[in-house]
């Protein structure tokens, strides 16, 4: 975030839904699982913010940097990374050595690249789950609020 949005005085970025769960409501639905523990109150806060003051990236490819795993845009080059990676005798877990660290976390830039990478492999754009983070939230951008208690 440092480097693809203005600098900014956070310690810690601010994260939200653009797009959950590939729906054309930006929103989660509050009957689903998984927000908190059942039983927990909750709440959803509805933003509208600055186009640029907004990080978008793609939720499920976020999980191969969290796994610190290959992000590849087709199925043909994870299957050709796989491939080299048993032809030199490198095991597919952390930490690669070079050149594949290098790699490896340079696949990662493609979180942020919607647009990019095989429909086929990585679905259609409007199916998938997209992520927000910025750094501030003021009031005046708050639209909706929606106490719930978690299912």
């Amino acid at each position: 975030m440092r480097l693809r949005l203005p600098p900014h005085h956070a310690r810690f970025p601010l994260w939200g839904w653009y797009r959950w769960q590939g729906t054309k409501q930006c929103q989660p639905d509050l009957r689903a699982s998984g927000h908190l523990a059942r039983g927990l109150p909750g709440v959803r806060i509805e933003l509208e913010l600055p186009e640029n003051s907004v990080l978008l990236s793609d939720f499920d490819s976020w999980h191969c940097v969290l796994n610190r795993c290959f992000l590849s845009l087709n199925e043909q080059e994870d299957e050709a990374f796989v491939r080299e990676l048993e032809r030199t005798g490198v095991e597919q877990r952390w930490p690669y050595p070079e050149p594949f660290h290098l790699r490896v976390v340079s696949s990662w830039q493609y979180i942020f690249d919607l647009e990019a990478g095989d429909v086929e492999w990585l679905g259609p754009l409007s199916e998938r789950s997209i992520q927000a983070t910025f750094w501030e939230l003021t009031i005046s951008q708050i639209r909706r609020v929606d106490i719930f208690r978690a299912r």
